[in-house]
């Protein structure tokens, strides 16, 4: 293994572990690059700065490790007590959204707000959106659709924000519609949303999904994310923490067949083995393959935290959904990059929600956002996103992944 990602590994799991991390000939250049691309630098920092080996680093370096970590963990504190408080309003109407991910891993970790999340997901039904959107209208959020009223039998998730928080409220299909993936994805939940458990976070009562459901609605994500684009280390921390504190209240014969289901078993071991070999999880159960990791984690490295912090991966993610669908459809690539369905696209173009028929419109701007992404790129930037979508589908094969089988 390449000797900065070790490193990098190492202090991620001294991190989780509360231990000194093992680093040898550190390049903190390098290793704040990891940190920043993978959204772990408050965690990265914590694990660093008291190292003899930190203060070899150059002082620039030091200072962008340290105002960015704190700037990061200030920021994500103010960013839970907002939600706290939007919550707390919620269960004041009678509403008791099922929180997703975020909030729940945070409390996890050994420092919460070292664990950063951009946004929060909530899982509501379809009737308490009316009063969520208003809650949330009256607290100054901004949605991203300027009249839910025609859209409540259709509308499948909504975006609220404001100057501190941004929330997705999901409704009946949480991973969306786009493809028969998705749709798969969706089906494995249809029974979950009333299988709950509450969680007390900072003295506060917040429903989620039972560990079960829970658990296996975080593989579910990052399986998602590692199909379509790419999934970094965080992902994968959040998924090991859950499991490593509700293993005694897990069924895994329902995450071995959802996963199995969803053709995840090759990408679910291999999970599992990094999480044993590399950051500590020496506890987990061990699953019923061995797979190489040595390729997954590379990709994970590469990917940062969802594999579209740059042009050259957003292009290459674009390449491999294009390939994707041509292998299993016979569509050709460049149809299916330049003409996607409505469905498809209707989160970047919200206005085919409420008129599907504009979408040779929706094209026609894609087409466009399409051209000037390729002319904003040199030639050589285009070449690295076409080889990165080239191993990305080599990697999906190799993992035997749902989309590539």
């Amino acid at each position: 293994m390449e000797k900065q990602t070790q490193n990098f590994l190492n202090l991620v799991s001294s991190f989780v572990w509360n231990t000194t991390a093992d680093v040898k000939d550190a390049d903190w250049k390098i290793l704040f690059h990891l940190a920043k691309i993978h959204n772990l630098i408050p965690a990265v920092y914590h694990a660093a700065y008291r190292l003899p080996a930190f203060s070899e680093a150059s002082d620039s370096v030091k200072k962008q490790f340290m105002e960015s970590a704190l700037y990061q963990s200030g920021a994500q504190y103010m960013r839970t007590q907002e939600f706290l408080s939007v919550y707390d309003e919620f269960a004041e109407n009678g509403i008791h959204p099922r929180v997703l991910k975020g909030l729940i891993c945070r409390s996890l970790y050994p420092n919460p707000d070292m664990r950063i999340s951009c946004d929060e997901d909530l899982w509501i039904t379809r009737e308490d959106l009316p009063i969520c959107d208003r809650i949330l209208r009256s607290r100054g959020y901004q949605p991203d659709l300027e009249d839910i009223t025609p859209l409540l039998d259709t509308i499948q998730e909504a975006t609220y924000s404001n100057h501190t928080l941004t929330l997705e409220l999901h409704m009946d299909h949480p991973f969306g519609t786009d493809d028969s993936v998705r749709l798969k994805m969706n089906q494995i939940f249809k029974n979950s949303y009333n299988q709950t458990m509450c969680v007390s976070i900072q003295g506060q009562r917040i429903y989620t999904l039972s560990p079960t459901e829970h658990c296996l609605f975080l593989f579910t994500h990052l399986y998602k994310h590692f199909l379509y684009g790419g999934v970094g280390i965080r992902q994968i921390l959040d998924l090991l923490l859950f499991l490593n504190r509700y293993e005694n209240e897990i069924d895994f014969d329902r995450i071995n067949s959802a996963v199995i289901l969803l053709e995840g078993e090759t990408f679910y071991a291999a999970v599992l083995e990094i999480g044993r070999r590399y950051l500590g999880f020496s506890n987990l159960k061990s699953p019923r393959i061995s797979p190489d990791t040595a390729p997954l984690l590379e990709d994970l490295i590469e990917s940062g935290c969802f594999g579209n912090t740059s042009r050259f991966q957003r292009l290459a993610a674009t390449f491999v959904a294009a390939d994707s669908i041509h292998k299993n459809t016979g569509k050709p690539q460049i149809l299916t990059l330049l003409f996607p369905s409505a469905s498809r696209i209707y989160h970047n173009y919200p206005f085919l929600v409420k008129r599907p028929w504009l979408v040779p419109a929706a094209w026609v701007m894609r087409i466009f956002k399409f051209v000037k992404e390729l002319l904003l790129s040199d030639r050589k930037l285009a070449a690295k996103s076409i080889r990165r979508g080239k191993k990305r589908t080599e990697i999906l094969k190799k993992y035997k992944t749902i989309l590539r089988r």
